[in-house]
């Protein structure tokens, strides 16, 4: 069966690979020609077929330097370090929220609207944050996107942990999510832009290994001090440590060449190229017929030249699809990963101690292994998000796929057995994560350098949207039943897979436009 299925997909790119030629025209006219006069335009179409798709084939100077020369260098190493304090600090938030409204459900006496809607608010931030960073960064650059969405993080999420009242908290968590939200397509463009074209998947999937890692920090911090007088804002006081150190190490990088290449600021490039090869074994340096080389390939009249900064860009024909299908795509994964772990602890709570009349103490303490087991369970799958997305059969797509599938079902096994609630959670968070993982990369391989931050952005916002409506639909669906939610879960990660089969593209192994 295997054989069979190999034979096909080998004639269908064999069929694809023909398609692409032009069609001789001269067979279809009623012109006689003699057989050699035929052979020779035969041999010249053949001769111009290979011009054109080793023009095709070529990569532009930067790419071959970046792909070729390059590797991951230190100073490499220094932005996705910085970048994964920030997704420290955006996991421990999702923690925070889903053990807040357990806490100050009790101490402000708030409904399950209230609850809801401090869930909520975050991402009505995060929404507000991604929407503007796009455009922003596309116009201004990354790196000043990046501080500023860095400063507002830290800033309010330490204002938070003195928020006298409930209103006070929502506006400040909201600001919180506003810097977060700026922040993450910045760093993302910055660091897929800097990145070799084999080691995207696994750089951004690694960067990605702190958001749980964050889960978990925020878990211990809380078993800690939550309990304590005033133990929440100890709690909100700690876990802004990340972002703290994320926002003061975030003024030392440098810019995007890239950005500086598609802004025609040439002479900014070449001195932040210069900058990153210094770090390379190689020690290269651009003399000036690179560097015309380069100003000649990025002032060619091409296709991706022509493509405008914009939002409509984003919704034109040769973008809708893709820009509504990665859309969905983000709205999807995060409507199930931040919705499972946002009600995983009251469902634990609830189940333990009026199901099966648990003591509330080993209540909580069974609750927080629960959420260290779920966080950590991340950890793996981003390796393997990583490693299958690589892989050329799969790619992006079907790996986007597989993930979501997986996520399905262990939501399903979840809903109907809550005793081993611990071991479903765990397996539908590492699966979940997968889709979400790669998702990301795509997007960042998709999409043009001009419009790169902008789709990061929109996307991404996508992710905010799930993320608003998430807390307080699972707050009525749990007040309902409490298996509603995670059923709710199973079949949105089904949608899924059918929107993810059906991207327009395969990204894997392309080259940055």
């Amino acid at each position: 069966m295997k054989v069979i299925i190999l034979n096909l997909f080998i004639l269908c790119k064999e069929n694809v690979a023909s398609m692409k030629q032009p069609i001789n025209l001269n067979k279809y006219t009623n012109k006689s020609d003699d057989s050699s006069q035929s052979n020779l335009n035969q041999n010249d179409d053949l001769k111009d077929i290979e011009i054109k798709e080793k023009e095709e084939d070529k990569l532009k100077l930067i790419d071959e330097l970046i792909d070729n020369k390059l590797g991951i260098t230190t100073y490499g190493m220094r932005i996705y370090i910085i970048i994964s304090l920030f997704f420290l600090a955006d996991g421990a938030e999702m923690i925070i929220e889903s053990l807040l409204i357990i806490k100050l459900g009790d101490i402000w006496d708030l409904t399950h609207v209230q609850k809801g809607f401090l869930g909520s608010a975050v991402f009505c931030g995060f929404f507000i944050g991604a929407i503007v960073s796009g455009k922003l960064s596309d116009n201004y650059g990354r790196r000043p996107i990046f501080i500023i969405g860095s400063l507002m993080t830290a800033v309010f999420a330490i204002v938070s942990a003195f928020s006298p009242n409930y209103y006070f908290l929502i506006i400040f968590r909201s600001l919180f999510g506003a810097g977060v939200g700026m922040s993450i397509p910045a760093c993302s463009a910055l660091a897929i832009e800097i990145t070799p074209t084999k080691w995207r998947a696994w750089v951004l999937n690694l960067i990605w290994i702190f958001f749980p890692f964050g889960e978990t920090f925020a878990v211990l911090i809380a078993y800690l001090c939550i309990n304590e007088e005033h133990g929440w804002r100890y709690l909100l006081g700690a876990v802004s440590v990340p972002a703290v150190i994320s926002c003061i190490v975030s003024f030392f990088l440098n810019e995007s060449p890239r950005y500086y290449l598609a802004t025609k600021q040439y002479e900014r490039a070449f001195a932040n190229l210069d900058r990153l090869f210094s770090y390379s074994r190689e020690k290269i340096e651009l003399n000036e017929e690179m560097k015309k080389r380069i100003i000649f390939e990025e002032t060619e009249l091409t296709e991706e030249s022509l493509v405008k900064s914009n939002f409509s860009t984003l919704c034109s024909k040769e973008y809708a699809r893709l820009t509504v299908q990665t859309c969905a795509l983000f709205f999807i994964c995060s409507y199930c990963y931040y919705g499972y772990t946002y009600i995983l602890p009251q469902l634990v709570m609830q189940h333990n101690t009026e199901t099966i009349k648990m003591p509330k103490s080993s209540s909580d303490i069974l609750m927080y292994n629960t959420l260290v087991y779920s966080a950590l369970a991340e950890i793996p799958s981003v390796f393997i998000s990583a490693l299958i997305s690589s892989i050329p059969f799969l790619g992006r797509v079907r790996s986007i796929a597989i993930g979501l599938l997986l996520s399905s079902v262990f939501a399903i096994l979840s809903a109907f057995y809550l005793n081993q609630i611990d071991i479903f959670a765990s397996l539908f968070k590492f699966s979940i994560n997968i889709p979400f993982d790669i998702i990301y990369v795509y997007v960042c391989e998709a999409f043009p350098t001009k419009i790169r931050s902008i789709a990061i952005g929109v996307t991404n916002s996508f992710t905010r949207i799930g993320g608003i409506f998430t807390p307080i639909i699972t707050q009525l669906l749990f007040q309902a039943d409490k298996m509603y939610p995670i059923i709710t879960f199973g079949v949105m990660s089904f949608i899924g897979i059918i929107v993810a089969l059906f991207l327009p593209i395969e990204t894997l192994g392309r080259k940055l436009v």
